[in-house]
């Protein structure tokens, strides 16, 4: 059978089909990821929300496949050489501690390489590269959100100093929404930021995300060497549908 979301998966370069289950199977609905391709089953008698089901699949099958172009930006998955480039922000102290309450590296030697190699194996943490010549200014981070009732993904991002001021961060991080939520479908997309990350904080207002509230002591800020709270914003597919 035929449906949108195949011609979403071969837009990313993902094969896929559609199989109905038998009425008598037990699962309602589930993917089978094959190497060259991947099936999705829907027992249409056990789940009537077969576009919702699709979707979810969809959902689960592209996140580590995919990759995006911006007017100016490539978002992709790790390459041999992005950790030399990507030590600009990860040696930058304002950077580490607004991005994580981590402490900045020091030298780029065998740890901090080892370091950016179990960022590539993240499925979900991609470069923001330059079109112009590939380099990596900055991360960005779709992350798993469990304390909702619908699905749900946290988008984190980090830009290199000397790369900021420019726009980029906002270029990715909206497109990314429009894929997560226009064309995946996802319901809910959150983005959260310490009090003094005023950058932040204006890029997610300018993103057109609402005021949900305050997590208490949710970050650490390693700078003061306490916990602070994390203010968090949310679009999700009911207010956009409103608008």
């Amino acid at each position: 059978m035929h449906h949108p979301v195949l011609d979403l998966l071969n837009k990313y370069h993902v094969h896929a089909e559609i199989k109905l289950l038998k009425p008598e199977d037990p699962r309602p609905f589930h993917a089978e990821d094959h190497v060259h391709s991947v099936s999705f089953y829907i027992n249409p008698s056990r789940y009537k929300k077969m576009d919702e089901a699709l979707y979810f699949l969809a959902r689960t099958v592209l996140l580590p496949h995919l990759s995006y172009k911006t007017e100016r930006l490539i978002v992709r998955h790790f390459q041999k050489g992005d950790a030399v480039h990507l030590f600009e922000s990860m040696s930058d102290k304002e950077t580490c501690y607004l991005d994580g309450g981590y402490e900045p590296e020091t030298v780029m030697d065998e740890k901090y390489i080892q370091s950016i190699d179990e960022f590539s194996k993240d499925p979900t943490r991609f470069v923001i590269a330059l079109k112009e010549n590939n380099h990596a200014i900055g991360m960005i981070h779709v992350m798993n959100v469990d304390d909702r009732q619908v699905e749900a993904k946290e988008i984190g991002y980090l830009i290199n100093p000397s790369q900021r001021r420019k726009g980029y961060a906002h270029e990715a991080v909206s497109a990314l929404i429009h894929i997560l939520q226009d064309e995946f479908k996802l319901d809910l997309i959150l983005l959260g930021a310490c009090e003094k990350n005023d950058a932040s904080l204006s890029m997610i207002k300018k993103l057109g995300f609402t005021f949900e509230g305050r997590k208490h002591k949710a970050f650490w800020d390693a700078e003061l060497n306490h916990p602070v709270d994390l203010l968090y914003y949310y679009k999700d597919l009911e207010s956009e549908a409103v608008q």
